[in-house]
Protein backbone atom coordinates (compact mmCIF):
# COMPACT_ATOMS: atom_id res chain seq x y z
CA UNK A 1 0.00 0.00 0.00
CA UNK A 2 1.35 3.50 -1.40
CA UNK A 3 1.37 5.92 1.86
CA UNK A 4 0.01 9.30 0.31
CA UNK A 5 2.48 12.86 2.03
CA UNK A 6 -0.19 15.17 2.61
CA UNK A 7 0.93 18.76 3.02
CA UNK A 8 1.17 20.49 6.25
CA UNK A 9 2.48 20.25 9.45
CA UNK A 10 2.61 16.79 11.69
CA UNK A 11 1.30 16.92 14.93
CA UNK A 12 4.81 17.07 16.80
CA UNK A 13 6.06 20.05 14.80
CA UNK A 14 2.77 22.09 15.48
CA UNK A 15 3.58 21.15 19.06
CA UNK A 16 6.78 22.74 18.49
CA UNK A 17 6.02 26.10 16.96
CA UNK A 18 3.29 26.26 19.87
CA UNK A 19 6.04 25.73 22.58
CA UNK A 20 7.87 28.57 20.72
CA UNK A 21 5.04 30.60 20.52
CA UNK A 22 4.27 30.31 23.85
CA UNK A 23 7.79 31.19 25.40
CA UNK A 24 8.22 33.95 22.94
CA UNK A 25 4.73 35.47 24.55
CA UNK A 26 6.13 34.87 28.24
CA UNK A 27 9.19 36.37 27.54
CA UNK A 28 8.31 39.09 25.61
CA UNK A 29 5.41 40.04 28.68
CA UNK A 30 7.53 39.83 31.36
CA UNK A 31 10.45 42.34 29.41
CA UNK A 32 7.14 44.31 28.79
CA UNK A 33 5.83 44.16 32.61
CA UNK A 34 9.11 45.14 34.12
CA UNK A 35 9.79 48.55 32.08
CA UNK A 36 6.51 49.27 33.62
CA UNK A 37 5.30 47.72 36.44
CA UNK A 38 4.47 50.34 38.98
CA UNK A 39 6.13 47.71 42.23
CA UNK A 40 9.44 47.95 39.65
CA UNK A 41 8.82 51.75 39.01
CA UNK A 42 8.41 52.89 42.51
CA UNK A 43 11.46 50.94 43.38
CA UNK A 44 13.97 52.48 41.17
CA UNK A 45 12.24 55.83 41.97
CA UNK A 46 12.99 55.51 45.85
CA UNK A 47 16.28 53.73 44.90
CA UNK A 48 17.37 56.69 42.28
CA UNK A 49 16.04 59.26 45.22
CA UNK A 50 18.22 57.99 47.91
CA UNK A 51 21.25 58.11 45.80
CA UNK A 52 20.83 61.09 44.92
CA UNK A 53 20.05 62.85 48.33
CA UNK A 54 23.17 60.66 49.81
CA UNK A 55 25.44 61.99 47.34
CA UNK A 56 23.93 65.87 47.72
CA UNK A 57 24.87 65.28 51.23
CA UNK A 58 28.15 64.18 50.92
CA UNK A 59 28.69 67.07 49.31
CA UNK A 60 26.98 69.38 50.76
CA UNK A 61 29.20 68.17 53.77
CA UNK A 62 32.45 68.46 51.91
CA UNK A 63 32.38 71.72 49.42
CA UNK A 64 28.68 72.88 50.67
CA UNK A 65 26.42 73.92 47.69
CA UNK A 66 27.17 77.13 45.28
CA UNK A 67 25.19 76.73 41.73
CA UNK A 68 26.49 80.55 40.71
CA UNK A 69 28.93 78.12 38.58
CA UNK A 70 26.90 75.27 37.20
CA UNK A 71 29.10 73.53 35.33
CA UNK A 72 31.89 73.38 38.38
CA UNK A 73 28.52 72.24 40.69
CA UNK A 74 27.55 69.50 38.24
CA UNK A 75 31.32 67.82 38.21
CA UNK A 76 31.69 68.33 41.83
CA UNK A 77 28.18 66.12 42.33
CA UNK A 78 29.01 63.75 39.25
CA UNK A 79 32.58 62.38 41.34
CA UNK A 80 29.51 61.36 44.04
CA UNK A 81 28.56 58.36 41.35
CA UNK A 82 29.92 55.84 38.91
CA UNK A 83 29.39 57.87 35.68
CA UNK A 84 29.42 56.29 32.56
CA UNK A 85 29.72 59.86 30.38
CA UNK A 86 29.79 63.67 31.15
CA UNK A 87 27.38 64.07 27.91
CA UNK A 88 29.72 66.63 26.10
CA UNK A 89 28.40 67.29 23.27
CA UNK A 90 31.24 65.97 21.27
CA UNK A 91 31.49 63.04 23.08
CA UNK A 92 30.39 59.90 20.72
CA UNK A 93 27.92 58.24 23.23
CA UNK A 94 26.32 61.89 23.51
CA UNK A 95 22.80 61.10 21.72
CA UNK A 96 22.91 57.19 22.97
CA UNK A 97 22.67 58.23 26.37
CA UNK A 98 21.89 61.89 27.10
CA UNK A 99 19.38 64.52 26.46
CA UNK A 100 19.25 66.02 22.95
CA UNK A 101 16.79 68.29 21.20
CA UNK A 102 15.02 65.34 19.52
CA UNK A 103 11.65 65.46 21.28
CA UNK A 104 12.44 62.44 23.83
CA UNK A 105 10.94 63.77 26.23
CA UNK A 106 7.57 64.58 27.13
CA UNK A 107 5.38 66.28 29.94
CA UNK A 108 2.98 64.08 31.69
CA UNK A 109 0.50 64.09 29.06
CA UNK A 110 -0.62 65.05 25.49
CA UNK A 111 2.90 65.44 23.10
CA UNK A 112 4.19 68.52 24.22
CA UNK A 113 7.55 68.27 25.10
CA UNK A 114 9.07 70.87 27.82
CA UNK A 115 12.39 68.97 28.20
CA UNK A 116 14.17 70.66 25.19
CA UNK A 117 17.41 72.60 25.56
CA UNK A 118 16.90 75.23 27.66
CA UNK A 119 15.79 72.97 30.10
CA UNK A 120 18.73 70.66 30.31
CA UNK A 121 21.15 73.91 29.68
CA UNK A 122 23.57 73.76 32.45
CA UNK A 123 24.92 70.14 31.94
CA UNK A 124 24.11 66.46 32.15
CA UNK A 125 25.74 63.17 32.90
CA UNK A 126 24.40 59.24 32.44
CA UNK A 127 25.24 56.63 34.72
CA UNK A 128 26.60 52.86 34.51
CA UNK A 129 23.14 51.75 35.13
CA UNK A 130 21.78 54.35 32.54
CA UNK A 131 19.94 56.76 35.06
CA UNK A 132 20.18 60.35 33.31
CA UNK A 133 19.95 63.49 35.74
CA UNK A 134 19.86 66.81 33.90
CA UNK A 135 20.52 70.32 35.16
CA UNK A 136 18.73 73.65 34.69
CA UNK A 137 19.61 76.86 36.05
CA UNK A 138 17.39 79.23 37.82
CA UNK A 139 17.92 81.71 39.83
CA UNK A 140 19.70 80.94 43.34
CA UNK A 141 20.25 77.13 42.51
CA UNK A 142 18.94 74.92 39.89
CA UNK A 143 16.42 72.17 38.65
CA UNK A 144 17.76 68.58 38.82
CA UNK A 145 15.77 66.56 36.28
CA UNK A 146 16.58 62.34 37.22
CA UNK A 147 15.05 59.99 34.75
CA UNK A 148 14.97 56.83 36.44
CA UNK A 149 15.51 54.32 34.28
CA UNK A 150 17.53 56.37 31.13
CA UNK A 151 16.64 57.55 28.12
CA UNK A 152 16.76 54.17 26.27
CA UNK A 153 13.63 53.19 28.28
CA UNK A 154 10.10 54.55 27.86
CA UNK A 155 7.15 56.08 28.18
CA UNK A 156 10.58 59.46 29.21
CA UNK A 157 7.31 61.21 30.96
CA UNK A 158 7.63 63.70 33.76
CA UNK A 159 5.64 62.42 36.88
CA UNK A 160 6.17 58.92 35.52
CA UNK A 161 9.77 57.76 34.82
CA UNK A 162 11.10 61.42 35.15
CA UNK A 163 11.08 63.53 38.26
CA UNK A 164 12.03 67.38 39.48
CA UNK A 165 14.29 68.36 42.61
CA UNK A 166 15.04 71.57 43.20
CA UNK A 167 18.85 72.07 44.42
CA UNK A 168 19.04 75.85 46.20
CA UNK A 169 22.29 77.34 47.23
CA UNK A 170 23.42 76.69 50.50
CA UNK A 171 21.26 74.21 51.44
CA UNK A 172 21.61 70.89 53.05
CA UNK A 173 18.84 68.86 51.35
CA UNK A 174 17.75 67.83 47.61
CA UNK A 175 14.31 68.79 47.82
CA UNK A 176 11.51 67.09 45.81
CA UNK A 177 9.31 69.55 43.07
CA UNK A 178 5.90 69.87 44.77
CA UNK A 179 7.28 70.15 48.06
CA UNK A 180 5.58 73.91 49.50
CA UNK A 181 9.13 75.37 49.29
CA UNK A 182 9.64 74.84 45.23
CA UNK A 183 8.24 76.72 42.66
CA UNK A 184 6.28 74.30 41.52
CA UNK A 185 3.31 73.47 44.11
CA UNK A 186 -0.21 72.75 42.69
CA UNK A 187 -1.13 69.22 41.79
CA UNK A 188 -4.06 70.19 40.25
CA UNK A 189 -2.15 72.11 37.93
CA UNK A 190 1.51 70.33 37.53
CA UNK A 191 0.55 66.76 38.40
CA UNK A 192 -2.79 66.57 37.04
CA UNK A 193 -2.69 63.39 34.46
CA UNK A 194 -6.01 64.71 32.98
CA UNK A 195 -4.83 68.13 32.23
CA UNK A 196 -3.68 67.83 28.36
CA UNK A 197 -2.83 71.44 28.28
CA UNK A 198 1.07 72.65 27.13
CA UNK A 199 3.31 73.26 30.16
CA UNK A 200 5.16 71.45 32.75
CA UNK A 201 2.72 68.89 33.63
CA UNK A 202 4.43 66.22 35.89
CA UNK A 203 6.99 68.85 37.29
CA UNK A 204 5.17 68.72 40.69
CA UNK A 205 4.92 64.80 40.84
CA UNK A 206 8.31 63.95 42.93
CA UNK A 207 6.96 65.53 46.06
CA UNK A 208 3.09 62.87 45.33
CA UNK A 209 5.58 60.17 44.50
CA UNK A 210 7.62 60.48 47.83
CA UNK A 211 4.30 60.38 50.34
CA UNK A 212 1.83 58.72 48.19
CA UNK A 213 2.59 54.98 48.10
CA UNK A 214 0.23 54.21 46.02
CA UNK A 215 1.27 56.86 43.14
CA UNK A 216 2.65 54.77 40.55
CA UNK A 217 -0.11 51.89 41.05
CA UNK A 218 -2.67 55.10 40.52
CA UNK A 219 -0.90 57.21 37.34
CA UNK A 220 0.34 54.45 35.64
CA UNK A 221 -3.45 53.21 35.35
CA UNK A 222 -4.37 56.86 34.15
CA UNK A 223 -1.70 57.69 31.49
CA UNK A 224 -1.56 53.95 29.80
Amino acid sequence: MVMMKKDGLTSGQLLGVFVILVAAFFFTSRFLGKKMNPQNMKSQFFKTYTNFSQAYKFLSYSDGISTSNPEEFIKKYSRHFVVKSLCLSAAPDYKKYCASDDRTYKALVGDYSPMNESVYDAGQFALLDGTLAMFHKIDNGVILYVDINGKKAKPNRLGIDVFAFLIADYSDNLVPMGDPSTPYVSLSEYCNPYDAKEGFSGISCTYAALLDRDYFETMLDKVR
